[in-house]
């Protein structure tokens, strides 16, 4: 069975199935869709491809243009709410984990938290507090690079030529990620956890293709800026309001495989924080 038919029979599994978590999931994503789809019409407007444009916008303009129905309509924004929350929530859990294994980490981060909030942890975080997160972008990019995506499948559109092997047309090659991101050649510690490896400097000694999370290229996920900003959003939320803890230790991590590459448990303690940004400031 090739990946494409595997797609193909798995939504149609999924828009079948008597679940109602599932069957509600294909009804908001065919009511955002046919919504804006009127929008659009009463507007008699195209997109601009030399703009930014809405995800949504780009599929209907991307059905209108190849005749796809409203099933194939549906299917990348099904891909977006299904795939996207799942991976986010995921790793969101991992940071949080690692974060209470290596409670020097979390300082750090509680640390540059209370630095950009200095009037209150309970404060909503701005799209500029957000671009100040760099120690937070840190661990979440390198707790992607131990629980990322495990793989990708790319089918080849030419015949091509790849380090002296040729690879025929529509030969289904898969990319193994975590293999990449484990590479005595470009990470010094690859099987500890350390943001320090996500530092200006130790980024530029690496070549681009040696940490890609969301892909790469014209297939890359379209949800990586989407996915990093939750990311920020939830997790420095959490970590002004508790500090976490575990008995589990990163080393005896046993990982399981899915969509995502996880440890096999997320067992975590919150403590409420009980910290006054204000008085912490002025000391």
């Amino acid at each position: 069975m090739t990946a494409s038919s595997l797609k193909r029979k798995l939504f149609q599994f999924l828009t079948r199935r008597r679940d109602p978590q599932v069957r509600r999931i294909v009804e908001i994503t065919k009511s955002i869709i046919n919504k804006r789809r009127a929008v659009l019409s009463s507007l008699e407007s195209n997109i601009d491809h030399g703009e930014p444009s809405c995800y949504t916008d780009v599929i209907i303009q991307i059905a209108r243009e190849e005749g796809a129905d409203e099933e194939e309509m549906c299917k990348p924004a099904v891909d977006f709410l299904v795939a996207g929350s799942e991976t986010t929530s995921t790793t969101i859990s991992c940071a949080i984990l690692f974060l209470a294994m290596h409670p020097e980490y979390q300082e750090k981060v509680q640390d540059e938290l209370r630095q950009i909030f200095k009037d209150s942890r309970k404060t909503p975080a701005s799209t500029d507090d957000l671009h100040k997160m760099k120690y937070l972008e840190m661990v979440i990019y390198e707790t992607l690079r131990h629980c990322g995506i495990p793989l990708v499948a790319r089918r080849l559109a030419t015949d091509t030529n790849l380090d002296g092997y040729h690879l025929p047309s529509k030969s289904l090659l898969m990319f193994r990620f975590m293999n990449v991101c484990r590479n005595l050649q470009w990470w010094d510690r690859p099987s500890a956890f350390s943001p320090d490896n996500f530092l200006p400097e130790a980024e530029a000694a690496r070549p681009k293709g040696s940490f890609t999370p969301f892909s790469l290229g014209t297939r890359s996920c379209p949800g990586n800026i989407f996915a990093l900003t939750s990311m920020k959003v939830i997790l420095s939320t959490a970590l002004r309001e508790f500090t976490f803890t575990t008995n589990l230790k990163f080393e005896e991590i046993t990982y399981q495989y899915g969509l995502m590459q996880t440890p096999e448990s997320l067992v975590v303690t919150a403590h409420p924080r009980v910290v006054d940004y204000t008085k912490e400031e002025s000391l």
